[in-house]
């Protein structure tokens, strides 16, 4: 059985009003707007949650943002962890609902816990026959970040929405790439001499 309680009342004595306290990941994208925190902002955070469960990683443990502003944006762009192809369809379907940029548009605890009931029996059924999601769950994590909370102040004017298909693409690929400049090969080649 699950119990999460309310995600966002906890934080220091001394926290500034405009601020936010939370574990960044798992922070909804209207907080990063200065929108108030709600029973919604829980339920984007416990889809997060779900993505951590079902993968066994810390949520964008791999991000490469230059800065918790840039990492908050992208939040608020749309950015969310990747689907994996071994997380059940209906899984992922009531994990992205949870993750709406429309706080509105996520469903109710009422919504998580009746369709949770029906997908239990489907996913340990999956996970007994599912070597990849086994696997998955083995494999090293040496590369993953420690997240903590902390206080968090974002002076953020953008409306939270949610990224297309290749937009989310585009920022998993993003994360990856790499380019030596040419000089640098250069460099490279003559300290070979």
């Amino acid at each position: 059985m699950w119990r999460i309680s309310d995600l966002g009342l906890g934080g220091p004595v001394n926290k500034q009003l405009d601020s936010i306290y939370g574990n960044l990941p798992y922070i909804a994208p209207e907080l990063f707007c200065k929108k108030a925190y709600t029973i919604e902002s829980d339920v984007y955070s416990l889809g997060i949650i779900m993505w951590e469960v079902i993968t066994g990683e810390t949520p964008f443990s791999d991000h490469k943002f230059n800065s918790n502003s840039d990492f908050a944006l992208a939040i608020v762009d749309g950015y969310r962890p990747k689907i994996y192809k071994y997380i059940p369809y209906d899984y992922a379907t009531l994990m992205k609902q949870c993750w709406n940029a429309n706080p509105n548009n996520r469903p109710d605890a009422n919504k998580i816990w009746d369709k949770m009931r029906s997908l239990i029996k489907l996913l340990y059924n999956e996970m007994d026959n599912s070597n990849s999601l086994k696997s998955n769950l083995a494999k090293d994590k040496s590369y993953e970040k420690i997240q903590t909370s902390k206080v968090y102040t974002f002076n953020i004017s953008a409306r939270p929405r949610n990224a297309t298909e290749e937009e989310q693409l585009a920022y998993e690929t993003k994360q990856f790439d790499l380019e030596i400049p040419e000089e640098f090969e250069q460099l490279s080649l003559n300290d070979d001499n």
